[in-house]
């Protein structure tokens, strides 16, 4: 029997045998816009005749994931079984048919009552519009965009004070995809498989409406089963509405695959082979789904797991014998449960060990050979969730992590593992053992990296209601073979608003949860509002931005259930304005996780800024990160790797945090030592003895002065030098840029080069400094930069500077310095790691942008900085297309100095 190898990273599962992985994201022609020869405005022909702004409508049920009216009227639009919107400033209600709109009294709801809401009600709700002409199989695409995926269509829009400002002020548009593909001769059947889109897809597939999806955090499938040959696929991407408050990004901005099947019986890799991380050493239980159809007589069906280590040291086997009758229904779903006896000792997973094991399960049918097979890495801990803390593996562990939105300077929301990585070393840099996925289930890459890592997540459901209990069973089937998973959470803040004792929804997304990972706990990060409806329902607490006396009131009244401060600490700060803002919030926020009966403090609001929820034009990205959004350190980050890295406390953490202008009357810094010294241009300013939050302050030179230097020393409980200390010096005009590459790099722990696997970014940016190599920091030196890739298998992908008012191109080339600094975001664009690269010529009708290789380019990546006013200069990045060198190997890495932070210059 021939059978195929390829690659295939589902859920942490890897395929061996049996099916074949196509890379399918080069190639996409692409047109922003909507089909003018289609429907026009909006799906399903959506018109609301009727004006029920102010009345009250009985029937209605929240929708909380819906912040605009746009929001809350598209979302209805693409329900058929919605004939009614209604909306005020962030809540959303829908009607069916039944509901009813009359007086204009205020509306009663979970919230209490609400008056002046806006919205409309249809007689009727047609079926979807299907006549386009985009979707169309022998439409000429011919001068659209040849672009990649992941794609983002929104983020090289044009801000503006009219667009969204949860959006970012970007405008919200719909895009449309169009490929042309053939599918192998000798392929039993196939399907794509879509990691993440957003947000409503139609998918046409030779002209005709397939499939639709409307989770915009999920991954999905669309069957191939009856075609064969030639295939075209129409997709049309609605992000013109959302599901959240911030910038959430448009279009297949997750990967995308074709994998082919030798035979109409396979395993189900959404999810369906689990291996169930709390699993005890001495009984690793398993199980895997098989596909059914085409059962024309009795099967003889038989699944086999086998652990290894990663060695592949084969270390227990355990088999499933089942006969399967004929004439069987169509994709009929059978679980094959097994439980697997090490035959020698295996190690636990935890943070300073995360010791991960492999389970491959192979397909066999009528003796006929492996006919599919699929690889899943895990590890083995036990999770305990108590009134005293949670405990892993039998030990009290203080939970400290961040929250995070996954957009980026440079790229919008296409991620890479790469820059996942980057996100993770940086979170463990200030100190984290915890990453929060607000307010959605991230991207599949980032689950491996924290499992390889030792990072522990609380991974969290988008979208909040009894019709999206689908999409949170898709979450936990993707991703609960991760031991770093520790607990599923059901929704965030207001969009909990259903949940309430007694709920249906509440009920049916705990029943869902048990269902299918019996041993992992539930929980939502809940605001004092929802709270106050008694959520019990859920097994963890998790509090948002919650003071210790709300904690103790509710451990008083619930002394059961265990708690968590799930998010907090919404301090803003820029890198040039508010740099001491949370030297008072940060502490005083953070305090509750120090409540012995409190778990931790998993969400403080957030590791890096994002696009959108600017509040007020012109900024368009937050303020609330430790970092910019294009990853350049900013204050408190000295704050937290001061307070949460224990290795830090009492060395190295030595950081002046005040900007040198002229008049400076105050100098701060932040200091991980008891006493600090400062010198203001050799003159010391005195000892004094750091606060609590390690802040040291000096008043300095009452007039007109400037200060030329600074240096901050810190010192012993015996005032003596330790040896680490902070120098600032006033620089002259610009004279020169400075390149340096903090992706791929050991400065961040991100690995050295970069991996030829057509996704991978390098991360670079640029300092200005005068003539004496001083960084340039002041605005008032901005000079614009532009990025060219000289040379090598690169792109430039995008750029940033993390000014939060900054309007330039995201995905352009050129972009202005700020505080001194700017980012590219550079991007590999070879694949010749891919184990099914050879098939894409033969599967894709249009070659580009990325090219696929059967040997690798030997040759760096060489990008050049130039500026008008300035000499430009050039930097090399080294590629490699050896295993040793992806960013799953640089994960495991266990040996990381993270300097990055005392590296830059500002």
């Amino acid at each position: 029997m021939k059978v195929a190898t390829s690659l295939l990273l589902i859920a942490g599962a890897s395929a061996q045998v049996g099916r074949t992985v196509v890379p399918f994201g080069s190639g996409w022609k692409f047109m922003i816009g909507d089909d003018p020869k289609g429907p026009g405005a909006g799906p399903n022909q959506c018109e609301f005749s009727r004006n029920v702004s102010g009345l009250t409508c009985t029937g209605m049920e929240t929708d909380p994931n819906r912040f605009t009216m746009e929001d809350c009227k598209t979302s209805c639009c693409y329900d058929e079984n919605c004939y009614v919107w209604q909306q005020a400033a962030t809540q959303c209600f829908h009607g069916g048919k039944d509901a009813k709109c009359s007086s204009d009294e205020p509306v009663n709801t979970v919230a209490g009552p609400i008056k002046n809401l806006n919205g409309a009600m249809r007689a009727t709700a047609p079926p979807f519009q299907v006549d386009y002409s985009y979707a169309q199989q022998d439409f000429d695409d011919s001068n659209w965009d040849t672009i990649s995926v992941p794609h983002d269509f929104l983020i090289n829009g044009t801000f503006t004070e009219s667009g969204d400002v949860h959006h970012g002020f970007l405008p919200r548009l719909v895009g449309w995809y169009r490929k042309t593909f053939t599918i192998p001769k000798g392929t039993a059947t196939s399907h794509l498989y879509f990691e993440g889109a957003h947000h409503f897809k139609e998918v046409y597939l030779n002209g005709k409406l397939h499939t639709t999806h409307k989770c915009g955090y999920t991954p999905f499938t669309v069957s191939l089963d009856g075609f064969n040959g030639t295939v075209n696929i129409a997709i049309r991407v609605d992000a013109t509405y959302g599901s959240g408050h911030w910038y959430e990004g448009g279009g297949l901005y997750r990967g995308v695959s074709l994998i082919l099947f030798p035979t109409m019986i396979r395993l189900n890799e959404m999810g369906g082979v689990f291996v169930d991380p709390a699993s005890p050493l001495d009984a690793i239980r398993v199980s895997s789904e098989v596909v059914l159809n085409d059962v024309p007589i009795d099967q003889k069906v038989v699944v086999s797991f086998t652990l290894t280590e990663l060695s592949g040291k084969v270390i227990g086997e355990s088999n499933v014998t089942k006969t399967i009758p004929k004439n069987t229904p169509k994709n009929t779903i059978d679980n094959f449960v097994s439980v697997i006896t090490p035959t020698e000792a295996m190690q636990l997973w935890s943070p300073t060990s995360p010791n991960l094991y492999k389970v491959v399960t192979n397909l066999f049918v009528n003796d006929d050979g492996v006919v599919d097979s699929l690889s899943v890495t895990s590890g083995f801990r036990s999770i305990k969730w108590t009134t005293e803390g949670m405990y892993l593996n039998g030990k009290n562990m203080k939970l400290k992590g961040f929250s995070h939105h996954n957009s980026f300077g440079g790229s919008g929301v296409m991620q890479s593992a790469r820059l996942d990585l980057f996100r993770l070393r940086t979170g463990e840099a200030l100190g984290a053992n915890y990453f929060r996925m607000s307010h959605n289930p991230y991207d599949e890459n980032m689950y491996s990296l924290q499992s390889a890592m030792g990072i522990l997540c609380w991974d969290e459901n988008r979208d909040f209601g009894i019709d999206y209990v689908d999409d949170f069973s898709t979450m936990i089937r993707a991703h609960r073979s991760f031991p770093a998973v520790s607990v599923w959470s059901f929704c965030n803040e207001y969009e909990c608003a259903k949940f309430y004792t007694g709920n249906e929804t509440g009920n049916a997304f705990q029943k869902t949860a048990k269902t299918l990972d019996p041993f992992r706990n539930t929980t939502a990060n809940m605001e004092l509002g929802e709270m106050s409806r008694d959520p019990v329902m859920a097994d963890v607490t998790g509090f948002s931005h919650a003071g210790n006396n709300s904690f103790e009131t509710w451990h008083k009244e619930h002394p059961e259930k265990p708690l968590i401060l799930s998010e907090c600490c919404s301090c803003q700060t820029t890198r040039t304005s508010n740099r001491q803002a949370g030297a008072n919030c940060m502490p005083q926020q953070n305090s509750p996780m120090e409540l012995p009966y409190v778990s931790g403090s998993i969400g403080v609001w957030t590791l890096l800024d994002y696009f959108g929820e600017s509040h007020t034009w012109p900024a368009v990205t937050s303020q609330y990160g430790q970092f910019d959004v294009t990853g350049f350190p900013k204050p408190h980050a000295w704050y937290y790797r001061r307070h949460w890295t224990e290795q830090y406390v009492q060395k190295k953490v030595s950081r002046i945090i005040t900007m040198l202008v002229q008049n400076s009357t105050e100098i701060s810094g932040v200091v991980g030592s008891s006493f600090a010294e400062l010198f203001i241009d050799g003159s010391s300013q005195g000892v004094i003895a750091a606060d609590s939050t390690g802040v040291v302050s000096w008043k300095v030179h009452q007039g007109t002065l400037a200060v030329k230097n600074a240096t901050l020393v810190n010192l012993s409980p015996s005032k003596v030098p330790t040896g680490d200390k902070h120098t600032l010096i006033q620089p002259g005009d610009a004279a020169s840029l400075k390149i340096s590459v903090d992706v791929p790099s050991p400065t961040t722990g991100t690995g050295s080069k970069l991996y030829l696997d057509g996704t991978d970014v390098a991360l670079l940016h640029v300092t200005l400094l005068d003539a004496e190599g001083t960084a340039v920091s002041q605005d008032l030196n901005q000079v614009n930069v532009t990025w060219e890739v000289v040379s090598g298998p690169a792109k430039v992908l995008g750029v940033g500077n993390g000014d939060v008012k900054n309007h330039q191109k995201v995905l352009g080339n050129t972009i202005s310095t700020y505080a001194g600094l700017a980012r590219s975001v550079i991007q590999i664009t070879v694949d010749c790691v891919s184990a099914s690269r050879g098939l894409v010529e033969a599967v894709d009708s249009l070659k580009g942008p990325i090219s696929y290789s059967n040997s690798c380019p030997q040759g760096p990546v060489v990008v050049k900085a130039s500026s008008e006013s300035l000499p430009s200069t050039t930097v090399q990045i080294e590629v490699s297309g050896l295993p040793q060198d992806s960013p799953f190997a640089a994960a495991s890495d266990r040996n990381v100095d993270y300097t990055y932070l005392d590296d830059i210059q500002s």
